[in-house]
């Protein structure tokens, strides 16, 4: 089989995948960050919008524009209570 490759790069096979679960996001993902408390996913685009994710009931919980010109990187606080966004529009 072969091997994937998880967000940190490290090298993953197919039997040790615990969960596969679908979203329809409408642009091309930029990045992913998964909140440190594990409940949320959230999701940047080329485009700009920001999608956030509860996790267990793989569910829309808030979506936002995000940045004119593209979302380039999504980080939570260790918190998990703020998304922090940073894109090319300065």
């Amino acid at each position: 089989m072969s091997r994937l490759n998880n967000l940190n790069n490290r090298s993953v096979q197919p039997s040790q995948l615990r969960e596969n679960w679908d979203a329809t996001i409408s642009d091309h993902v930029i990045d992913l960050a998964w909140s440190p408390d594990g409940r949320y996913i959230a999701a940047a685009s080329v485009l700009g919008p920001v999608t956030i994710f509860e996790g267990r009931r793989r569910a829309v919980i808030h979506a936002f524009e995000g940045h004119e010109f593209g979302t380039m990187s999504i980080a939570w606080r260790p918190d998990s209570k703020v998304l922090a966004s940073a894109g090319q529009d300065g």
